[in-house]
């Protein structure tokens, strides 16, 4: 009864709404200040903020007797103002809602090949290519529209349709080629198939053959298979429902569908969406396209640039999200930022949905999703996507964030327009050299001793196990631009400081070529020594641009040692772990690990039938690209690179409980 009365008072405020409006429908509209929003149809302005997949899909939702008053109650708690695509049918007549129309899909899972240029399991992650040079393609658009759209063009709720999601623009390829990615998926159908008859007319109309298409035809073809694809889709849509505005094509990431796609689609449709995943620097507080380390880009410089190309159109994000793997799931299937905790996560969402609702062009969002996914119910991603875990409880300081991000967004909304494209920068908070060095304060009980001979290499034993050198190493571009790798360091000075630990100053100087590396190390109980980069000073007359630094630790059992190399899903994993260990033959280990803003992949390995040895802890000198220090200037790490080393026995099992334990307990926020 109370799932009724819900629904009836949801229906009868819309209706009440829906009379007092012009036109009974969601439309966009500019402000007199350029900011973009959703009309209801009382008039108000609406900035979407949605949640997808708010749907019945596991055994005790379908249960319950509460499910949909549970649902809403939950969804206005946090406050947000719409259900993003599909949401369950018993909501459809209680919150404003989008939907996808699957247009190319309807092709793509065809039995005829030829009614495809690529094709997809039904729903799958992302939808193929339909072949739009078909001469089925109109009136299949049209027969699957009047199907799927028509039936519900009268109603209020609905605020759009999204013709599909993710079309792989990219051909077979990776998304890097989109631009020319579709012209290649047609150059390898079969000579038979219509759409590589039409590449073959078009082509040659062009003066070329498939095979030797410069890169401008190639880009003139794909550009006519984008305006097929959107001219009909739309035209479809909008002759079985007038009613409704058409939301894009739920383009899957900033980067993979070709530019034309963008100008067309901001040309055809009302709406312009994308799924972004962002990567979120909690450091300095700023949002990229996907990791630096992996060439991400600024996010907001990125979303206005595709803004300009569809024509000034307004923008929704139709899927965002962030997971943690503290909610016990595995998350390594599926798109998207990984954190260790949902406190972490959670701040990812309020640096996210605040950048996103400054953007002036921006008329919504939609978080991925309502409830954790469930690899044990066929789910095939296993990521911590939900606002509520599978027990039904709400993950509380996600939704904390939510919930004052939504209370500030009229705020937000009205001081767009005096944003710029630069992210704003503070200063970095994360797991630095100062909150690391508390896990090896200094003490003599360490088990490890160092020896600092002036004019020498330093060594480093445990427990009169000899460990060998240990020493700084960088690579740097010297004034011809060659790419140099010095290690060969000695120790120039050496002392204790205020706190304990050791500063050791080290050297290496062969003609114009001088520099000077600073490094503080401090011991703790159980074999562990914290080593922390403090400085790179260029003391040579020449110009170096530095590329790499690394901590460079060679055992004299090292040749004949098993090396174990690991990067915790780096690509996905804010301040991911690396990792990195050596294991003699009779069970003695020392290794390496760093969860430091400028780690880089550690890389311990024997080459060339034991004569070259690498025993490096690699470190980034910036953010992005390269660090240049001209002659007499110094770079201060400011605790951005460190790493931890331990040592003991029991082989390679006794290291990777001590590495796991140190992750669990230690190196995570």
């Amino acid at each position: 009864m109370r799932n009724v009365i819900v629904v009836l008072f949801s229906m009868f405020s819309l209706l009440l709404t829906v009379h007092a409006g012009e036109g009974g429908f969601f439309k966009v509209s500019a402000s007199d200040e350029g900011v973009h929003a959703f009309q209801a149809p009382d008039g108000s302005r609406m900035f979407m903020s949605a949640v997808e997949r708010v749907y019945r899909r596991y055994p005790e939702q379908r249960k319950s007797k509460t499910w949909i008053s549970d649902a809403l109650r939950d969804l206005d708690a946090v406050g947000f103002t719409a259900l993003g695509a599909g949401p369950d049918r018993s909501l459809r007549m209680c919150r404003p809602y989008a939907y996808i129309a699957w247009i190319a899909e309807s092709m793509t899972t065809s039995d005829d090949p030829d009614d495809y240029i690529s094709a997809t399991k039904y729903h799958a992650p992302c939808t193929g290519f339909p072949n739009v040079f078909s001469p089925k393609w109109p009136s299949r658009a049209r027969e699957w529209a009047k199907r799927v759209c028509g039936p519900v063009k009268d109603n209020p709720f609905l605020i759009g349709w999204y013709l599909d999601n993710e079309l792989k623009w990219w051909g077979a390829g990776p998304a890097s080629g989109c631009n020319t990615g579709l012209y290649d998926a047609v150059a390898a159908l079969p000579s038979e198939h219509s759409a590589r008859r039409a590449l073959e007319s078009f082509v040659a109309g062009c003066g070329h053959t498939v095979s030797g298409a410069t890169d401008s035809v190639r880009r003139d073809f794909v550009e006519k298979a984008a305006r097929l694809f959107f001219k009909e889709s739309c035209a479809a849509v909008r002759e079985a429902d007038p009613n409704h505005l058409i939301l894009g094509v739920r383009f899957a990431g900033l980067d993979s569908a070709p530019d034309c796609a963008w100008r067309l689609c901001g040309e055809y449709c009302d709406v312009v969406s994308v799924n972004v995943y962002p990567w979120a620097d909690l450091d300095s507080q700023a949002l990229y396209t996907s990791s630096v380390e992996f060439g991400g880009r600024d996010l907001r410089t990125v979303m206005e640039m595709r803004h300009r190309q569809t024509g000034g159109r307004p923008m929704i994000v139709s899927e965002w999200g962030y997971s943690a793997l503290d909610s016990k799931l595995a998350c390594l299937k599926g798109a998207g930022q990984r954190f260790y905790t949902q406190r972490e996560r959670a701040a990812a969402v309020e640096l996210t949905l605040r950048e996103f609702a400054s953007l002036p062009f921006l008329v919504g969002c939609s978080w991925f999703r309502y409830m954790d996914m469930d690899p044990k119910m066929g789910d095939v991603e296993d990521c911590n996507y939900g606002l509520i875990a599978r027990n039904g409880r709400m993950y509380g300081e996600v939704a904390d964030s939510f919930r004052r991000v939504h209370r500030d967004i009229a705020n937000l909304r009205s001081r767009s327009k005096f944003r710029s494209s630069a992210p704003v920068r503070r200063a970095a908070t994360g797991l630095l050299a100062d909150d690391a060095a508390r896990l090896a304060p200094s003490s003599k009980k360490s088990g490890f001793a160092l020896r600092t001979p002036i004019g020498s290499v330093a060594t480093l034993t445990f427990e009169e196990k000899d460990c060998g050198t240990f020493g700084p190493m960088v690579s740097y571009l010297d004034a011809k631009g060659r790419e140099r790798w010095q290690s060969g360091f000695t120790v120039l000075g050496a002392g204790v400081a205020s706190d304990g630990s050791y500063m050791v100053t080290n050297r290496f100087s062969r003609g114009a070529v001088d520099i000077r590396i600073v490094m503080r190390l401090s011991f703790s109980d159980g074999g562990r020594m914290f080593a922390e980069l403090r400085q790179i000073e260029n003391a040579g007359s020449e110009e170096i641009v530095l590329r790499k630094f690394y901590f460079r630790n060679e055992p004299s059992f090292v040749r004949t040692a098993k090396a174990i190399n690991e990067r915790l899903n780096r690509r996905q994993l804010w301040n991911a772990v690396s990792a990195a260990a050596w294991i003699s033959q009779d069970g003695f280990f020392i290794g390496a690990l760093s969860s430091a803003p400028l780690a880089r992949p550690f890389s311990y390995s024997v080459r060339n039938n034991g004569r070259s040895v690498h025993p490096d802890a690699a470190f980034a000198c910036a953010d992005s690209g390269d660090l240049r220090l001209v002659s007499g200037s110094v770079w201060r790490t400011d605790g951005r690179t460190w790493a931890i080393f331990v040592a003991g026995r029991g082989g390679e099992p006794a290291w990777v409980s001590l590495r796991t334990g140190m992750l669990r307990g230690c190196l995570t926020l």
